[in-house]
């Protein structure tokens, strides 16, 4: 029995030295990398359509007979005894930012300076062909409107304020910064908007949130602050205009929670004393002030103005000598207050107005409204002859915000609904826009629903008919749109019979009342419903009607409706209790998906109803669209989704489950988005912005490669034995192929995005070796990396021998030890 036992242990340790010598025994180490990085960086897959910026850039050079303003996309000249006559540049001639916000003109060296919110560009405007270069890269200039430009006559120093770096002076004739070391500069956390530099009386203001701060240009090394204790109304200064001739400087300032304006403050030289004129009667506020220039051989003042809390805006003229106001514009005006109102003529004096520039050859003012550029000029003692043109009208929008958008497959157009008309844009040739209904919307917004079968759109308040291309105001065939005015949304039934209008309380139902209004086109008969809620308060967002009964789905601010058409009454409500906010419905797939506000609690964000087991689940990727879904759309043909969110773009693959993000880094004009739709002529999708136009995505642009997680092996490992290594790639459009070759011999494939398999480093020999990985997207776009690694058998045959040496010791003691006992 002894002898068999001892027989048995041998074998047991002859066979696990067996065992341990064909496992695996390895340095390597289990790791996962992650390889991916944007590709084609200069390029983006947004294309862009903008509507009018408001014009706060203006300059004029009379004697190269140029007007300079922003455009809806780069900067334009205009001839200044042409307004019509206008060349657009954009960002071919290298412009930094298309979306201009301050122009200054250096008459003199014929420079233009041009500002946007992240750098400033000098342009030459007398060489050809015009190039754009760049003195300030990078730097957050400024969020307001504000003059944050400057130049100094004498030295041609430009001067140019910003919110990260503080105050940043250039010197164009040896084309280089200037060095402020010694100056005596503010802080640039005083937040600074706006810059004057006079070097008649030797100063530089500089407009900050905590006052004006004055700097003595002859030594550039002493300051003095003017703050509400010397008697400005309020610190945060956003226009400063010196003239020494007629020794005044005149200031704007504004109130930091509710920006309402301190009026026009006037800082007299003579003897540094400070006086504010306001312009008002009870209860109105002062006017927003965007802007000052003075004729002082007239002796007369502008200052132009637009919306404003509780305030008038349009054109204010003064009197120079005793700042008495001499005229103002009749649109924009809420009395006379001791003030002449005039109309203008031919055109009425714009009420929106954000820039002025005077010609000093001909005295006329350059305003800069929200849509176009007006010549005026004041015959006294109170009349006004107005020249009116638009600035690149038959290419832009005509308005940046662009809340709605419908395709038209009939005559495949894509209709864009603005806060100021109705335009139309072909997709196949996007560079030009037809205006259809020049009228404006309502509110923040407006909406539009295309019935293509009928050939009519319903854009607001209005109704277009788009073979006869004419329009009618609906408030003729519904009388309750007066009262119910806020249009959050338009939809139509299937049949295109019904025209249902999503109406949203606005400002306790003074602005408007909240209900729900079907018109039926066949009758001319309509019908209000606001569900027994209080109108005053009730928003209705959104309306879509089941496609397969006459079932409504309601999306309201506090919660999601289920109406029935046949009995004209509630069937359910959900998320009462929870106060739900339904911003969008979309019938995807026979089931109802909708978008919803921040719910802090959930953070779900789309949920889906089906209405067969009426029941309602998450989508589960919807946490990520923070913090509101403003659409979604469905592309059946690529199986995908779409969201526009308060925060970006996000594209869904349903076949790999797998989500991706655009932002502004990406190239969206802004992160807050609303309503879209699907082009299938182009295979575009053009979406709407509440300020920055309409962004025209290609769903087919890649510039993401695959990602690759590795694990099993990484670079400088020492590898013996057998390893397991894995790879699997992740791509938004789907992985074609992934390999593993060997120092160019060895191959493992796979047709999926997972690739595993076993290495055994005893069938090769001991050296250096490479494995380079490569997975490539559906889209050709590859991500390969190299791994280099060693292989060390000795490792193996070492352990073999002591292995063998410990088996025969262990073998000996027991031989010995039995010997002993007997």
């Amino acid at each position: 029995m002894q002898s068999k036992t001892k027989c048995l242990f041998f074998l047991f340790i002859l066979m696990l030295a067996f065992a341990l010598n064909n496992q695996t025994v390895s340095y390597a180490k289990t790791d996962v990398i992650i390889f991916s990085e944007s590709l084609n960086a200069e390029e983006s897959a947004f294309d862009h359509k903008y509507g009018p910026p408001g014009y706060y850039g203006l300059a004029i050079d009379e004697e190269e007979n140029l007007i300079f303003s922003n455009a809806p996309e780069g900067v334009a000249f205009i001839q200044r005894d042409n307004l019509s006559d206008q060349v657009v540049y954009r960002d071919e001639i290298g412009l930094q930012d298309v979306s201009v916000m301050n122009l200054e003109v250096d008459k003199d060296l014929k420079l233009l300076y041009v500002g946007s919110i992240q750098g400033v560009d000098v342009i030459n405007y007398t060489l050809f062909p015009i190039q754009a270069t760049p003195i300030l890269q990078e730097v957050a200039t400024n969020f307001i409107l504000g003059d944050f430009i400057d130049i100094d006559p004498n030295t041609h120093f430009v001067w140019i304020t910003t919110q990260s770096h503080g105050l940043f002076i250039y010197d164009p004739i040896n084309q280089r910064e200037v060095d402020t070391t010694g100056y005596d500069l503010p802080d640039p956390s005083v937040k600074m908007h706006t810059i004057e530099v006079n070097p008649t009386i030797n100063r530089a203001f500089i407009g900050t949130d905590q006052g004006i701060y004055v700097i003595d240009t002859l030594t550039n090394s002493s300051h003095q602050w003017l703050t509400t204790n010397d008697g400005l109304p309020f610190n945060i200064t956003k226009v400063i205009k010196a003239y020494p001739e007629i020794e005044k400087v005149f200031i704007t300032t504004n109130e930091i929670v509710t920006t309402i304006s301190g009026g026009l403050t006037v800082l007299f030289l003579n003897n540094d004393s400070l006086k504010t004129f306001t312009y008002i009667s009870d209860p109105y506020n002062p006017r927003t002030i965007y802007d000052i220039v003075c004729d002082t051989q007239r002796n007369l003042g502008y200052f132009v103005s637009g919306p404003g809390f509780e305030a008038e805006s349009g054109l204010m003229v003064f009197n120079l000598t005793d700042m008495t106001g001499v005229i103002k514009s009749m649109w924009g005006s809420f009395g006379d207050f001791g003030v002449t109102r005039v109309w203008g003529s031919p055109y009425l004096i714009e009420a929106m107005i954000a820039g002025i520039e005077l010609d000093e050859i001909t005295h006329e003012v350059i305003l800069g409204s929200i849509q176009l550029i007006q010549k005026a000029y004041l015959e006294l003692p109170a009349t006004v002859t107005t020249e009116n043109e638009w600035v690149d009208w038959e290419h832009s929008l005509s308005h940046n915000i662009a809340s709605d958008v419908n395709y038209d497959p009939v005559d495949d157009m894509m209709y864009i609904s603005t806060l100021l008309g109705l335009d139309r844009i072909d997709p196949t040739n996007n560079e030009n826009v037809e205006h259809l209904v020049p009228v404006p919307g309502a509110g923040g917004s407006t909406a539009a629903e295309i019935l293509s079968s009928a050939r009519m759109i319903y854009h607001h308040h209005y109704e277009y008919d788009i073979i006869a291309d004419s329009y009618i105001d609906m408030e003729t065939m519904i009388p309750a749109l007066d009262e119910y005015d806020y249009i959050k949304d338009i939809s139509s039934s299937p049949n295109e019979t019904l025209i249902y209008y999503s109406i949203g309380a606005e400002n306790g139902g003074l602005g408007s009342n909240g209900s729900i209004v079907i018109y039926n086109r066949a009758n001319y008969q309509y019908y209000v419903e606001d569900f027994g809620f209080d109108k005053t308060q009730l928003i209705v967002n959104c309306i879509l009607q089941d496609p397969n009964r006459e079932m409504l789905y309601v999306g309201t601010n506090t919660g999601l409706i289920l109406y029935n058409l046949t009995s004209m009454s509630i069937y359910s409500i959900h998320g009462e209790t929870e106060n739900w906010e339904i911003t969008t419905l979309e019938w995807i797939n026979e089931q109802l998906w909708f978008g919803l506000e921040t719910e802090p609690h959930l953070y779900t964000y789309v949920r889906i109803y089906d209405p067969i087991l009426e029941t309602i689940t998450d989508f589960e990727h919807s946490s990520m669209m923070y913090p509101v879904v403003n659409d979604i759309l469905f592309n059946q043909a690529t199986n995908e989704l779409f969201f526009t969110t308060n925060y970006g773009f996000h594209a869904y693959n349903i076949s790999n489950e797998e989500l991706k993000f655009f932002g502004e880094e990406d190239g969206l004009s802004t992160y807050i988005l609303a309503r879209m739709d699907y082009s299938t002529i182009s295979n575009e999708i053009y979406i709407g912005s509440t300020l920055g136009g309409v962004n025209i995505f290609d769903p087919l642009y890649d510039d993401i490669p695959p990602q690759l997680f590795i694990s099993g092996i990484s670079t400088n490992d020492i590898v013996t034995g057998q390893i397991s290594i894995q790879i699997t790639s992740q791509d938004y459009s789907g992985i074609n192929w992934v390999s593993a070759t060997l120092n160019s011999s060895d191959n493992w494939n796979s047709n999926i995005r997972y690739l595993n398999f076993d290495f055994n480093s005893s069938e090769y020999s001991d050296g250096y070796y490479e494995f380079t990985i490569v997975a490539t997207d559906f889209n050709g776009l590859t991500t390969d990396i190299v791994i280099s690694f060693t292989i060390s058998n000795v490792i193996i045959n070492e352990f073999s021998k002591m292995l063998l040496v410990v088996v025969l010791s262990t073998v000996s003691i027991i031989i010995l030890f039995r010997k002993r006992r007997n």
